[in-house]
This record gives C-alpha cells, sequence and structure tokens, in this order.
C-alpha cells in the first residue's frame, strides 16, 4: 500500500501535466485572438498605406491608428488573461486542498489562501528570474506591445527606404507578427506557471504546520534548461526554517519558485510532515471510516497499553501513559504518511504510470515505443522539438511500426 506522500507526488505530477494541456488551451484562445487582428491589421495597411512618403499627414495618421488599434489589442489580451489567471488561482486552492485531503488517512481541515493574496501573486508578483528581469504581468504585456510596435513601424519605414511596393511592406509587416505571437505565448505560458505555482505555495504556508517541505520537480526531456536540471529533486523550507530538517540537496537559492526561466515547466510537490500531522490527531482531524475522535483517541490508548503490556500500564503514570500514547501517533501516521518520496525524474515516474495514461500523454504509438524501452528524450531533436512519428519510424524502426 503506498504512502500519503507517494500518492501525492503522482497526484502532483498528473496535474502539472493537467496545466500544461491547460496552458495549451490558453495558448489556443490567445493565438485565435492575435490571428484575427493581424487580418485587421492586414486589412489596413493594404488600405491605406501610401508608398514613398513616411512625413505625410496621411501616413502618420495610419501610424496613429495603427498603434490604437494594436493597444487596445494587448489591452485585451492583458484582461482576458488576468481575469482566467484569477480564475486558475482560485482553482488551484481548491485543487489543492482536495488533493491532500485525498491523500491523507484521515480528513484535515485546511486552511486556504485569501483572496487579496491570489490578486496580488497575479496581478503584482512579478515572475520569471534567470536572464530576464522579473516583471508583473502587465509589464510582460506591455513589453510585448512595445515591441510589437517596433516591429511594424520599423517593417514599414525599412520598405519604404528600399523602395518596396505596398503588398511588399505588408507582407513584411506580416512576417514580423510571427516574433508578436512567439513572444505573447510566452507570456502566457510563463503566466500560468507562475500563478499555479504560486497559489499552491500560498496554500503550503497557510498550512506549514502540515506541509513542512517542498521537492523541486522539473520536467526531464531535451527542452530542459540547465537551472531546472540542476534544482530538480532539490528540498525546500515552506517556512524557511527548521533546515536541519530538510533533507540534502537543499534548494539553492531558498525560496526559489518556478518559473525559473520563460516557459518554464517545473513545479513544487508539497511534502507531508508525519511527525507533526501526528499531533493534529484527533483533536484537529478525524479518520476516514465509522469511528468518530473519541474512537480514535481509544483506539491509539489501546495500542499503547498493548504495546508496554496490561501490567506495566497499570504502574506508569498519566505522564508516562500520554507519551506512550504519543508514541503510537507518531507510528500510525509515519506508516500512514511516509518519509519524503525518493527522487524521481518524470520519465521513472511515467514509466510506472498504467499503459492507459502513458498513451493518453504521449499518444498510441509513441506509448507502445515507450514501453518497448525508448526514452522520452528520444522524442525530441536537438532543438527540443517533438519528433513525429514518420521521422521516429526511420531513426527506430525496431520501436516504432506505422
Amino acid at each position: 500500500m503506498s504512502t500519503a506522500n507517494e500518492r501525492l507526488f503522482d497526484v502532483s505530477i498528473r496535474h502539472a501535466i493537467g496545466v500544461q494541456r491547460y496552458t495549451a488551451g490558453e495558448v489556443r484562445e490567445m493565438l485565435i485572438m492575435l490571428k484575427k487582428a493581424e487580418r485587421d491589421l492586414q486589412k489596413k495597411l493594404s488600405a491605406r498605406l501610401v508608398q514613398g512618403d513616411w512625413t505625410s499627414r496621411r501616413y502618420q495618421t495610419l501610424m496613429q491608428d495603427i498603434k490604437a488599434m494594436r493597444k487596445a489589442l494587448f489591452a485585451q489580451l492583458h484582461s482576458s488573461s488576468r481575469v482566467n489567471l484569477l480564475k486558475l488561482a482560485k482553482a488551484e486552492q481548491q485543487f489543492t486542498r482536495g488533493m491532500l485531503q485525498s491523500a491523507l488517512p484521515f480528513h484535515i481541515d485546511f486552511a486556504t489562501a485569501s483572496a487579496q493574496t491570489l490578486n496580488t501573486l497575479v496581478t503584482a508578483q512579478p515572475f520569471s528570474g534567470g536572464t530576464h528581469a522579473a516583471k508583473t504581468l502587465g509589464q510582460w504585456w506591455t513589453g510585448v506591445a512595445a515591441a510589437d510596435q517596433s516591429r511594424i513601424t520599423g517593417a514599414i519605414q525599412l520598405g519604404m527606404i528600399q523602395g518596396e511596393s505596398v503588398p511588399q511592406m505588408v507582407g513584411r509587416v506580416m512576417q514580423s507578427q510571427t516574433l508578436t505571437r512567439a513572444n505573447a505565448e510566452t507570456v502566457v505560458r510563463t503566466a500560468v506557471n507562475h500563478v499555479s505555482n504560486s497559489s499552491r505555495d500560498a496554500f503550503f504556508k497557510e498550512n506549514s504546520d502540515i506541509v513542512e517541505m517542498t521537492m523541486w520537480v522539473s520536467t526531464l526531456d531535451g527542452r530542459t534548461t540547465m537551472v531546472c536540471m540542476d534544482r530538480d529533486g532539490s528540498y525546500d523550507s515552506v517556512t524557511g526554517e527548521n533546515w536541519d530538517r530538510i533533507p540534502e540537496p537543499h534548494l539553492d537559492p531558498p525560496g526559489a519558485a518556478p518559473p525559473a526561466h520563460p516557459r518554464c515547466r517545473s513545479v513544487k510537490i508539497a511534502i507531508l510532515d508525519a511527525e507533526n500531522l501526528s499531533k493534529q490527531l484527533p483533536s484537529r482531524a478525524y479518520v476516514r471510516d465509522t469511528r468518530t475522535n473519541r474512537m480514535r483517541a481509544k483506539d491509539f490508548r489501546a495500542d499503547a497499553r498493548e504495546q508496554v503490556g496490561k501490567a506495566r500500564w497499570k504502574r506508569m503514570s498519566v505522564k508516562q501513559r500520554n507519551r506512550a500514547i504519543t508514541k503510537q501517533k507518531k507510528a500510525w501516521t509515519a506508516e500512514s504518511i511516509g518519509h519524503v518520496p525518493a527522487k524521481v525524474n518524470y520519465e521513472q515516474w511515467l514509466r510506472r504510470q498504467p499503459a492507459s495514461f502513458q498513451n493518453d500523454v504521449l499518444g498510441i504509438a509513441k506509448g507502445k515505443a515507450f514501453r518497448k524501452g525508448l526514452k522520452i528524450n528520444q522524442f525530441l531533436d536537438k532543438q527540443g522539438n517533438e519528433l513525429t512519428l514518420v521521422q521516429l519510424q526511420a531513426l527506430f524502426p525496431t520501436y516504432i511500426s506505422l
């Protein structure tokens, strides 16, 4: 039978995969908005752009209109992402509470982060570090909008200097939108990871008497950055204290949180504190069976009496009996909760999941190849792009059959 920490690890990884799928849906919705805006931009430029003179009033008016149109677009993207991220933050609180309750063999009443805390982490907390300056959600979108406006203006001016036709200039502007889409996708993917992790972290801090530490878990494949490879499997204190109780390796720097960089996919997973949980029995918790709290307390007392023997129990003082009962609580909770799960990377974890889940993640053909022994990094090229089944068959014909 698996322990609570083992169940919690599995559920957390599955949820991380679900968050990545949610992210993909958010990216699709964002791209729909951007592509519609691109069509509107193309129509406006084709109808009003005049070759040759960027000093004319007509040109200046056109550029002002485009600037206003793009400003409205990015304001809409910012507003939409803020609303969706607030919903995600609230959903993560509920999911985390349900995840912890389902992992435990007894019920605990967990505290949740306040609405103000969630609003702050979405709208005011900077995210993404590394070589990129940390910025708030609004600052990220402002940066994307400014770069987009600069590319559009630069493309038109360059086209005029080189004497290009209006269709050529429009084509140059539309080519610049590829980078705008990529930048916008980076914001969405990074922001979702930030809010998902930060919301759960806020929940862990509210319940630090139960969640003592977290483990950094990175998706290890050909796209994983060195910083996430290095942090994978590191442990961090939820409160920033009691480091003597936190196993090695410690997260460096302490308190670091995903995203570690733009488009980061790493997560921090909760590890339950069996010793502190034993102190909650039965005052704050009740076991999921037909016994009441009073009955559970009697059971611990009976177990302690049986452990030491009836004759010795009669001679013990109240203080000695209470220590024996506490020992039984700790033993039962440690067995049920378990210790820190052994370090396991994503591929090792995926290999122990059911074939149906592997197929759901990888696809049926790749799932079969994975079970035959093909490794996760072999599904990717050197740039981290996922190979098609045809490409995989050419590289690994004994693993892939079409």
